[in-house]
């Protein structure tokens, strides 16, 4: 029978053609037909070939039966004015009623029962050596009168030998509540708080009616150097009365630390992409690496004088600002202490280094502004030649010479951990919509002369750099039509963040990884973390879904919001308000729960890959056996496109099942 077209390569200019027959029937024999055409249309003789399907792979580890929690086994701790219990991190309560709001732990009404953390007598957590572990603390008030002033201290945790991980590795945050698009309120911004900071309930700063219990997000940092071992210790949750008088609860805590180190750099990147570069920006990327995630703002450019070959570059700014980062020095009180930013943007775009005129790209139409009719670029699409013969002599040597200078100057100042990314990000009908002076959608292009502009400006970086290292100095794509890509990014792209057109089908999940198994680049995801109005797993299901599907990170298409966030979530923002300023609470920035909730999906990652490589196993293997033990799903959106970056849905998982997937795939890596 026919092999469908898409599956078989079109011919190499030089040398073999190879590619990869896919849905084989593992050990069987088949006689293959292969047939040479013309450009003409002649058809060879058919060459024969007898060939044998490649093995099954062998079956993977079992992870056996997870652990539904006991219900029946939970008790909360009461005092006359408060009662006191734990919850899985990543779950939000309703503030007002104290209900389960998206169907993410054991319970269906009102929280309390036994769960992933919480046994009724104390919160039970494990983990690695160089992870987080979390749980949150729930204070609900008991009748009508305000708690005042109540204070939770967390005490060192011991094990029996007398090894201590201390207080300082554990971390408090109040949850602030914030209405999410269907507006309900919910807990949305993790604000870090001192140990034994007061708290009041209501909150006398969020003012929400109605009030009745205030949560906390309690992390605690495994030292890299903690013996492995069982510790036990607590947080002590005092309430001081009006009048004199106090009453306490005490909530026991141990821990499982399991003998093995989850690695400073990442295996797998959430990579948190923005549009702009922020105010205090290092406290924005700081944020983001102590959660395991990499911030990528675009973008940091430094000042240039001159033009054409002559043009230079004044390093000045660009090494204040993006220096540290890529010395990691920005990150030296951080946990992971000195990693750099794994990926950032390069500066190139349309109009720099040298910008889009009609000197240095020869078009003699009309250049449409801001608010013109769109049939100005479409006219441009049909009149405009070929970019690679319109742009100028002037233009393709500032390019080039501000690459060598990049290159001259990061091998001077040490900048060799990153990889530094030449993405054209240009959407046409931002001339237009926005005024921006870009000709181009090279951001998930659409018609022929995107695709060969995006080929162009590829092929300039990755013949100007000549020998240097491609894992350094990469040419990035993103692509929403990988079906279309064929081989006209052949040889000149490095990375390819895919999104909504690559994962919505088993199909275009494995047109994707024969793209990057037969042209050598690196797979990595684009989409949005859950909305603010479903369950933070939904984003951890994402990493996980995405690393089975061969990628090797995902990026949320936006990822900052303004101080309004802070009473609105998402609402406004366009993607997902992860990081947004913090100066109502005295701080430079504050960090959504989703972004726990990438952090998680990070750690849960490196988890399978320590378990792929101890086990000499594959992603497929590994997928198998996590499918067998918990079912998730992808999907997309109702009515949505290929260009539509927040599209996939994701399943809920309960907090359980996440705690025993992570729980059996440790156990597996110990042993």
């Amino acid at each position: 029978e026919p092999v469908e077209r898409w599956r078989v390569r079109h011919p190499a200019a030089h040398g073999e053609t190879l590619f990869h027959l896919e849905g084989l029937k593992p050990g069987k024999s088949y006689e293959l037909k292969v047939v040479a055409v013309s450009p003409g249309g002649q058809v060879s003789p058919p060459a024969v070939v007898k060939v044998k399907a490649s093995p099954a792979l062998p079956g993977a580890l079992s992870l056996g039966p997870l652990d539904k929690p006991d219900g029946q086994a939970a008790r909360l701790l009461s005092t006359e004015h408060m009662k006191v219990w734990a919850y899985p991190g990543l779950v939000k309560l309703d503030p007002k009623t104290g209900a389960v709001m998206f169907g993410d732990m054991e319970q269906t009404g009102t929280a309390g029962g036994a769960n992933a953390v919480w046994d009724g007598q104390a919160v039970r957590l494990f983990g690695a050596r160089g992870e987080y572990v979390s749980f949150q603390l729930c204070i609900e008030k008991i009748g009508d009168e305000p708690l005042a002033d109540i204070r939770v201290v967390p005490q060192t945790l011991r094990s029996p030998d007398g090894a201590t991980i201390g207080g300082e590795e554990i971390e408090l945050f109040k949850n602030w509540y914030a209405q999410n698009r269907d507006k309900q309120w919910q807990p949305a911004y993790c604000v870090p708080i001192a140990h034994g900071a007061s708290m009041a309930i209501p909150d006398a700063d969020r003012k929400l009616e109605g009030q009745k219990l205030q949560s906390l997000y309690v992390d605690i940092y495994i030292p890299k150097d903690a013996k492995p071992g069982w510790y036990v210790g607590s947080l002590k949750v005092a309430l001081a009365i009006e009048g004199g008088g106090s009453e306490g609860q005490t909530v026991p805590v141990s821990l499982r630390v399991f003998d093995f180190v989850l690695p400073d750099r990442l295996s797998f990147w959430p990579e948190l992409n923005a549009y702009r570069v922020p105010a205090d920006a290092h406290d924005y990327y700081r944020l983001a690496h102590q959660h395991r995630c990499v911030l990528n703002c675009w973008r940091w450019a430094p000042e240039l004088k001159g033009s054409g070959k002559d043009i230079k570059v004044v390093w000045d700014r660009y090494d204040r600002g993006a220096g540290p980062l890529l010395t990691g020095e920005v990150f030296k009180d951080n946990r992971r202490a000195g990693v750099p930013v794994p990926c950032m943007y390069l500066p190139f775009e349309d109009s720099w280094p040298m910008p889009l005129t009609k000197e240095t790209y020869n078009y003699q139409g009309y250049w449409p502004t801001k608010g013109d009719d769109v049939k100005h670029l479409v006219e441009n699409s049909l009149k405009a030649p070929y970019i690679g013969d319109a742009l100028s002599r002037a233009y393709k040597d500032a390019f080039l010479a501000v690459q060598k200078q990049f290159m001259e100057h990061f091998k001077e100042k040490g900048y060799n951990q990153t990889e530094m990314q030449c993405f054209y990000g240009g959407k046409k009908t931002h001339r237009t919509n926005y005024g921006s002076n870009m000709w181009w959608t090279t951001d998930e292009p659409y018609h022929w002369e995107d695709w060969l502009a995006l080929q162009f400006f590829c092929r300039l970086w990755t013949e100007g750099r000549g020998q240097a290292d491609p894992l350094r100095w990469a040419a990035r794509g993103d692509i929403s039509r990988p079906q279309w890509q064929d081989r006209v990014l052949e040889g000149v792209v490095d990375t390819v963040y895919f999104g909504t057109g690559a994962f919505n089908s088993p199909a275009m999940n494995r047109r994707c990884r024969i793209l990057a198994h037969e042209t050598g680049l690196k797979l990595m995801a684009y989409g949005s973390a859950s909305p603010d109005n479903e369950s933070n797993t939904r984003t951890l299901v994402w990493l996980v879904n995405a690393w089975m599907r061969e990628a090797n990170g995902v990026l949320p298409w936006q990822t900052l919001g303004g101080a309004r966030a802070l009473d609105t979530n998402d609402t406004g923002v366009g993607g997902n308000a992860l990081l947004v300023p913090g100066k109502r609470f005295g701080l430079p920035v504050v960090g959504d729960m989703r972004l726990k909730a990438m952090r998680d999906g990070q750690q849960l990652v490196e988890y399978m890959v320590l378990l792929a490589e101890r086990k000499n196993l594959r992603r497929e293997q590994i997928e198998a056996m996590v499918q067998k033990a918990v079912q998730f799903t992808a999907g997309v959106r109702p009515g949505a496109g290929a260009d539509n970056a927040d599209a996939l849905r994701f399943s809920t998982l309960k907090a359980w099942q996440i705690s025993q997937l992570r729980l059996r795939l440790a156990e597996l890596i110990a042993k």
